[in-house]
């Protein structure tokens, strides 16, 4: 399992919320199932529009592998331990939680959260998620991905889960991506990148030099292509990868 806050929250909160309850994917794939497991739509986007902060909500996703197959048991306590832990010491009158679960084609599974940026009791801004959070919220997800023999953050199915909104599509993989290699060799990093594509073109995703091509641009900025190589720039790099 996998969860990562964004770094947006000043699009349209209704957009937002139409696309997690919208039939469709950001690929246009219909999804199998769509269910609200906390909170509300329409109190979400309510809430939400009437901030004048510069950013009005905070977004994020927790998704698992095929494999972890989670109950909805353990979904529903990788929500209360997430919320817990997001929240801690404050009654629950103060923050809306809006959490919605979506299945994908090949029946994994993830949670988009939508929390709008302010306490409730005192309008003041309210952000869960400020700099340097990954490190206390890195501790409820390896704590969960142990106890139920989930995936960890470096496994290539998590990677790869499908979860972006359209508004957020780009700086989502980044700041995924960023995180998935922070701290690996470029050897790490090119063998991550070699797996992935091996993976596509058994899977027939990918039949030429073209789809090789847009398989790492989803993971970086490519620098320069030549006949036996292609140059990539992984997003927190400052230097690209051949």
């Amino acid at each position: 399992m996998h969860s990562k806050f964004l770094k947006h929250g000043s699009g349209s909160p209704r957009k937002a919320v139409e696309y997690l309850l919208g039939e469709l994917d950001h690929k246009g794939d219909k999804r199998p199932h769509i269910e609200i497991l906390r909170g509300d739509p329409e109190t979400f986007v309510a809430i939400a529009e009437s901030l004048d902060f510069k950013y009005r909500y905070t977004s994020g996703v927790i998704a698992w592998s095929l494999e972890d197959d989670p109950t909805p048991e353990e979904i529903q306590e990788t929500l209360d331990a997430y919320e817990k832990h997001a929240f801690a010491g404050l009654d629950p009158t103060r923050y809306h939680f809006h959490a919605v679960l979506h299945e994908a084609q090949d029946g994994s599974k993830h949670v988009h959260i939508l929390i709008p940026r302010v306490d409730l009791e005192t309008g003041k801004s309210l952000n869960i998620a400020p700099p340097g959070h990954e490190k206390y919220f890195d501790k409820v997800r390896d704590y969960l991905n142990e106890k139920h023999g989930w995936s960890k953050p470096d496994d290539i199915a998590v990677l790869n889960a499908s979860v972006a909104l359209p508004h957020h599509t780009h700086a989502q993989r980044a700041a995924a991506v960023e995180l998935m290699f922070k701290g690996k060799t470029k050897a790490d990093k090119r063998e991550i990148l070699n797996q992935i594509i091996q993976q596509r073109i058994a899977a027939g995703v990918i039949k030429d030099r073209s789809g090789v091509q847009a398989t790492l641009a989803e993971y970086g900025i490519i620098t320069r292509t030549r006949k036996n190589t292609i140059s990539v720039k992984f997003y927190g790099d400052s230097v690209a990868t051949q």
